[in-house]
């Protein structure tokens, strides 16, 4: 057996084992299940589509069996209302899929953009403070006493 024969071997054993798993909670929850090996194996990408990194089929990041890592693959549900289906599905490294886990295409794009911002403003100079008018009141001080006393925003504890 040739090292690429091996490959497809365990990435279609990889794919049996977890479309056995995933049908049995999607008809346990009563979503909507209706894939089949030929076609999971057919999508079944080397690289993840996200992050362009390895897919590690059949092994987790300590290399071991059954173990899962960041790399190892994950299937998506692209939306989730309308379950385990033909074009609605795609394996992402599990890394890329715990990002996206529950999150909504717009809280996808806030962080980003949160991330981004925040970034910018780190490379030129650093964290300010937000105006007094922000109410999510991010800025966190390290208290003065063992014993944190939370009757007062953040803010006005550290005298913004």
């Amino acid at each position: 057996m040739t090292d690429d024969e091996a490959h497809e071997a365990k990435k279609r054993i990889h794919v049996a084992k977890t479309m056995y798993n995933i049908k049995r909670r999607a008809t346990a929850a009563g979503i909507p299940f209706e894939l089949d090996h030929n076609y999971l194996c057919a999508i079944a990408p080397d690289y993840c589509p996200v992050f362009k990194t390895k897919i590690l089929w059949g092994f987790g990041q300590s290399g071991t069996v059954g173990s899962s890592g960041p790399d190892s693959p994950s299937l998506d549900k692209i939306i989730p209302e309308k379950g385990y289906v033909k074009g609605n599905v795609a394996w992402l490294s599990n890394r890329a899929n715990m990002i996206k886990s529950n999150a909504t295409q717009e809280d996808l794009y806030k962080v980003a953009d949160w991330t981004h911002e925040k970034i910018k403003e780190v490379n030129n100079g650093g964290a300010r403070p937000p105006p007094l008018g922000d109410p999510a009141n991010t800025y966190i001080t390290r208290p003065t006493r063992h014993r944190i006393v939370n009757d007062v925003t953040a803010r006005e504890r550290a005298g913004y």
